[in-house]
């Protein structure tokens, strides 16, 4: 149940509400894309993305920053591994 879920992330963050935020991220993710997942980022535009991110419960300019950065460095890192074969 997303109760027991939220208690086993309550244990691993300070922050009071994180759990329930992650959990209710993971069911609008799920209800969006059918799956719990941010692959559709790569298709996105930068203030796309950022505005995507920021519409999830809990979500915060510097970690939708954050999560776009680590995005587009392993895009980067997979295009350079591309171009090199």
């Amino acid at each position: 149940t997303d109760n027991a879920i939220e208690k086993v992330f309550e244990s691993s963050f300070a922050i009071p509400g994180k759990a329930r935020a992650i959990v209710a991220t993971a069911k609008e993710l799920r209800r969006r894309f059918s799956r719990v997942t941010l692959a559709p980022l790569k298709m996105m535009g930068t203030a796309e993305a950022e505005r995507f991110l920021l519409s999830l419960p809990g979500g915060r300019k510097k970690t939708a920053r954050w999560i776009m950065k680590d995005a587009l460095i392993g895009q980067f890192f997979r295009w350079m591994y591309t171009v090199r074969e």
